[in-house]
């Protein structure tokens, strides 16, 4: 169990943030690598950041005839899965992918749905004001198309998605091992319990009587409830002589211990 937690926050912190570095203008977009496919190496991945057409704007299909060379597929997250997008336009000849959110600007890991070991080239994430400034600068492009830099970022930045999932998993875990200690400990008690409650059988066959109040000055009570007898009150007389209301020494006997300490 241990292992495991070691192995988890281990690959929590695996996950970076990265940069789109538009170079004809210096500007910076953040995105966030995908948990799938080769990592972005250190020197970044150079490229010309294309949309596809129309038909294809999800990227979910390959296409036959590519937007440029050497190209970097921009695409709209939807319609199928992400590792359906990024394997269509590896077919497709893009050199990596990027995956944009046109109405959620919350983050998002981009994990398999499936098998990815067939996966060969690095595709990133971006929310929904990276996505929309990445499609306004290829607006302004003839070409569609523009020059950029995908690269690393060394500095590791938390998510809200990933801080949930971390939370989530650790509190899981916790109620696992307290489920672990738990269940057995409380049937270890269970089973106590049940050794020492006397049988019902047993209880029900001992003698009883119904309570008359005697002319005498003592006092006569049941020393489980501390209440005095009441006239015609039925009274359980235990193998040791000693008197108890039936309603009081049944329960005792049969759900707490098979005797009474007096």
């Amino acid at each position: 169990m241990k292992t495991n937690i070691i192995y988890l926050v281990l690959f929590l912190f695996k996950i970076v943030c990265a940069n789109i570095i538009l170079l004809n203008s210096s500007d910076i977009h953040i995105d966030k690598p995908a948990a799938f496919g080769p990592s972005i190496a250190k020197e970044g991945i150079r490229g010309n950041l294309s949309t596809l057409p129309v038909d294809s704007l999800y990227g979910c299909h390959s296409i036959t005839v590519c937007p440029t060379t050497h190209w970097i597929a921009l695409v709209e997250r939807g319609n199928c899965s992400f590792v359906d997008k990024v394997r269509a336009l590896q077919q497709s000849g893009a050199i990596a992918v990027v995956i944009g959110d046109r109405y959620s600007n919350s983050w998002v890991t981009m994990y398999p749905s499936g098998d990815a070991s067939d996966i060969t080239i690095p595709s990133v994430y971006v929310a929904q004001y990276q996505y929309l400034s990445l499609l306004q600068h290829l607006a302004y492009k003839k070409d569609r198309s523009i020059l950029v830099l995908l690269t690393q970022e060394e500095n590791f930045s938390w998510t809200k998605s990933d801080i949930s999932l971390l939370l989530m998993t650790c509190l899981g875990i916790l109620y696992a091992l307290y489920l672990t200690w738990r269940l057995p400990h409380r049937q270890r008690h269970m089973d106590y319990d049940h050794e020492e409650s006397a049988p019902v059988e047993i209880i029900h066959s001992l003698p009883t009587r119904v309570f008359h109040k005697e002319k005498t000055d003592e006092v006569d009570e049941c020393i489980i409830c501390l209440e005095e007898y009441q006239e015609t009150e039925i009274i359980r007389i235990l193998p040791c002589k000693h008197e108890f209301h039936l309603k009081c020494i049944d329960p005792w006997l049969i759900h707490r211990k098979r005797f009474v300490s007096i």
